[in-house]
């Protein structure tokens, strides 16, 4: 799920830095160890590293070696804790997509999915959206402003958490016949907003036609909002859902089903990321794996505190 991607880029970035420090130690604690070895000192890279990491005892006719091995490495040091501060400082961009773009024929609605992936009172401020469709070949020509097919352009003061990006009407008629003449162009959704301390995020996710879903609409990740949407969806599996009785407890979240569809006319769907009433109503999966990824969602619902 997308919070525990960025979690795990997170902690990537920390391993980087951990092992380029390790790295760089090794490597400069073998450099000396070969100068200390032609003054003859017993186990010169083990006295290396007791330079930079212990307080062994220096002999004379090495004393300004150690001390310039010393000042190599603090100032290493320096500049690699600046240079994971200003990463920290610089979080990762909380922006992300679906894989698919949604399209309800019956109401002739497009839907894109995208998430602001902020904490509670956290947003992105001034944020646009726009929504291009142009050729490969206009991209990589690269000359100025694209050359658009169809384009549309939307406007926020503030955003955070999953929404969608909507085409419908007229312009749903525009990009269909976009689509249909050109199928083989390049379908691009770019956002950019900026953060309250000031920092411009800025986020693109290309598609191809083929990644719309004709006849599908997202999985709402909400409880309260799936049981209310499918409560009347004819499924062709039989299947019963009681009422839902009325909930004062905090709201249940699938963050799992930020990717998933499900198909309107309520048919079968072998595709992974399609999902029946019953997948939405009772999860995905049975037994552990379900469990699993439903505990996953209940504690990233207390840190972004939906």
């Amino acid at each position: 799920m997308r919070p525990l991607k960025h979690t795990f880029n997170n902690l990537l970035r920390i391993a980087k830095v951990i092992f380029l420090y390790l790295l760089s130690i090794l490597l400069l604690s073998f450099i000396f160890s070969l100068i200390y070895s032609k003054y003859c000192i017993c186990d010169p890279f083990q006295f290396s590293v007791d330079i930079i990491w212990g307080s062994p005892n220096v002999p004379e006719k090495v004393h300004r070696i150690a001390i310039f091995q010393k000042l190599i490495y603090e100032v290493f040091l320096v500049f690699l804790l600046g240079t994971f501060i200003s990463q920290q400082l610089n979080p990762i961009n909380p922006i992300e997509y679906s894989q698919y773009i949604a399209y309800n024929d019956k109401d002739n609605n497009y839907f894109f999915r995208y998430w602001a992936l902020l904490s509670k009172n956290k947003f992105l401020f001034n944020v646009t959206a726009r929504l291009v469709i142009t050729t490969q070949e206009e991209i990589n020509r690269g000359i100025n402003r694209l050359s658009t097919l169809f384009e549309k352009q939307d406007t926020y003061d503030a955003i955070r958490g999953v929404r969608y990006f909507k085409i419908e009407g007229k312009d749903a008629d525009d990009f269909t016949a976009t689509i249909n003449k050109n199928n083989k162009c390049v379908i691009s959704l770019y956002i950019i907003g900026t953060s309250e301390l000031g920092t411009t995020y800025a986020s693109v996710k290309r598609f191809k036609p083929t990644d719309i879903k004709k006849g599908y609409e997202f999985v709402p990740i909400r409880r309260s909002e799936y049981e209310k949407q499918f409560n009347n969806l004819k499924e062709i599996t039989s299947y019963k859902q009681s009422k839902p009785a009325e909930r004062t407890s905090k709201e249940f979240i699938r963050y799992q089903h930020f990717d998933k569809l499900y198909k309107l006319d309520g048919s079968i769907d072998k595709d992974k990321d399609v999902l029946s009433k019953k997948q939405i109503l009772s999860g995905q999966y049975i037994g552990p794996r379900q469990w699993i990824l439903d505990l996953i969602s209940w504690i990233e619902s207390f840190v972004l505190s939906n």
